[in-house]
């Protein structure tokens, strides 16, 4: 766990942390290896609260506001199951109720069949 004034300082922690060089961040988490060294040359102070969460994502990362300042903690691999249970649990309950939907759907035409076959 550390602390960090903003979230360029708290993204180049988490990368060299990981030991990544920009062009490894790059391809793990999308973000452009210009835009890493920009960060590190001081020219850019912050960054997409968007940004920084999909890359404290990809590189394992839960972050937490505390006052003023930015906690990075590395997940567990606890936390990460958890995450990934609670996303194909999601998943999983939509396709049900997609299934359940196309059941009721499937019955309501059987049901005009046969009543179209008692009316002939």
């Amino acid at each position: 766990m550390t602390l960090h004034n903003n979230r360029v300082e708290a993204a180049l922690a988490m990368i060299a942390e990981k030991q990544l060089n920009p062009t490894d961040v790059e391809r793990i988490c999308g973000v452009n290896r210009t835009q890493i060294y920009r960060w590190k040359a001081g020219e850019v102070k912050n960054m997409r609260f968007n940004s920084f969460t999909k890359l404290a994502d990809s590189l394992g990362y839960a972050v937490a506001y505390k006052d003023e300042q930015i906690e990075i903690t590395p997940h567990t691999n606890k936390q990460r199951d958890i995450k990934r249970m609670n996303v194909i649990e999601r998943i999983l309950t939509k396709t049900v109720g997609l299934q359940e939907e196309k059941i009721n759907r499937l019955q309501k035409v059987i049901e005009q069949q046969k009543i179209r076959r008692n009316k002939i």
